[in-house]
């Protein structure tokens, strides 16, 4: 009797190693990393539900906008609770005692930007973002714990090196080889570290050019523009951006001498500002294609 139902059972065993080899195929292509490589979602790919990321970061501005709008209604920066950024990771100081403190501008743990600039700033990025500064400090601690990638662009030599040490403290090692590239590209000898010579796109030729980027357009989802030159740097800030869902700051934006770099913004680009107690003014825009900047979950246009 053994033998007959064995004998009987023998013509299913193929169809049943063919169904388990099935099986196994199906799991290595839905868990093989060169396949989910090629659908790992970026600025160009779909994100959650099918939604674009370019259309996530717009989705997230507008959100941002609404979230901070409430919170000045309601009671303004007193209802955030501030804390003193521990000593060993304040990078940089404040000036101005009673005036520049965190209740209007970031503190020594934070970008050197308006309260209500860095909560919207705070919204917009993603850990799937490289990110371009000019400018080291205490902005790059804190933008780092926020993106994939980052490069900072410094003017001083001396200080881009004490912002590095500092880091070296709270970050491992690994950690800043893998997402932080520095450069320090000094101005012309003789240059001052005040006045005229601030925004001379002459004396920081180099520095505004940053030749060791790479030549493609719409490399970079998140920009901030708070260094020396800030005009022209901004210019050339403005074609390294992606052209969707690209996240732009500049600070001190109330200069009258800026006017230029408001002037080569997109018009239909979206756009954020904050005024603090000091009379400095932030601004954060989201690079969209006209047309298509609303909220993909609202009916905004």
């Amino acid at each position: 009797m053994m033998k007959k139902q064995g004998a009987l059972q023998a013509p299913w065993l193929p169809r049943a190693v063919i169904g388990i080899l099935m099986l196994v195929v199906v799991y290595l292509l839905l868990t093989n990393p060169s396949q989910n490589a090629a659908v790992k979602p970026t600025s160009s790919t779909k994100g959650k539900g099918g939604v674009n990321r370019a259309q996530e970061v717009i989705s997230r501005f507008h959100h941002a906008k609404e979230y901070v709008s409430r919170m000045k209604t309601i009671g303004k920066n007193e209802l955030f609770t501030m804390t003193t950024c521990p000593e060993k990771y304040s990078i940089g100081f404040r000036t101005t005692p009673g005036q520049v403190i965190p209740e209007y501008v970031g503190n020594t743990c934070e970008p050197w930007i308006a309260r209500f600039a860095l909560i919207f700033l705070d919204r917009l990025l993603d850990t799937e973002m490289a990110g371009l500064e000019w400018s080291t400090g205490s902005s790059t601690q804190w933008v780092l714990m926020r993106v994939k990638s980052l490069i900072s662009i410094e003017h001083h030599a001396k200080w881009s090196k004490n912002v590095a040490e500092s880091l070296a403290k709270i970050f491992d090692k690994q950690f800043l080889a893998q997402r932080w590239e520095l450069h320090a590209v000094e101005p012309l000898p003789g240059t001052k570290e005040k006045g005229p010579d601030k925004e001379d796109p002459i004396k920081f030729k180099d520095y505004i050019e940053a030749s060791f980027l790479p030549k493609q357009e719409g490399t970079y989802d998140y920009i901030s523009v708070d260094g020396r030159a800030r005009v022209q740097c901004f210019k050339r800030a403005l074609p390294l951006l992606k052209p969707e869902g690209g996240v732009l700051m500049l600070d001190n934006s109330e200069r009258e001498w800026y006017a230029d770099a408001f002037a080569a913004v997109p018009k239909h680009w979206l756009m954020f500002e904050d005024l603090v107690n000091t009379g400095e003014k932030t601004t954060i825009w989201v690079s969209c294609v006209e047309g298509r900047c609303g909220s993909p979950l609202s009916a905004e246009d």
